[in-house]
């Protein structure tokens, strides 16, 4: 089984944002970029994640893995922030999408 990160952050967009739309932009990405990573995900886990409808509701099953994916979400951006430390690198683009997922889910 394998999930990416960007699926990761897609599914923590749609739970915070509640359309898949809404994800999209606040990840800055296409709408079917979103569709595809959580029709992806849904698909390698077997599992739905989300009652699709407007708002789109996590599942019971999407409620539960939901914790999980901002955990690696969390360890994510602190891997890449240490990264761009030690090499001084500017800050990667990815890290404010994490981070802009990870606060949408604590308001």
């Amino acid at each position: 089984m394998t999930i990416s990160i960007e699926e990761m952050r897609s599914f923590a967009a749609v739970a915070a944002q509640g359309t898949f739309s809404a994800a999209a932009r606040a990840l800055g990405r296409s709408q079917s970029v979103v569709s595809t990573h959580i029709a992806g995900m849904e698909n390698e886990l077997g599992i739905r994640l989300f009652v699709r409808g407007t708002p789109a509701k996590l599942t019971p099953a999407g409620e539960e893995l939901l914790p999980g994916a901002l955990r690696v979400l969390r360890e994510a951006e602190r891997f890449e922030s240490r990264a761009s430390e030690l090499f001084r690198l500017p800050e990667p683009t990815r890290l404010r999408r994490i981070s802009y997922a990870v606060f949408c889910l604590k308001k």
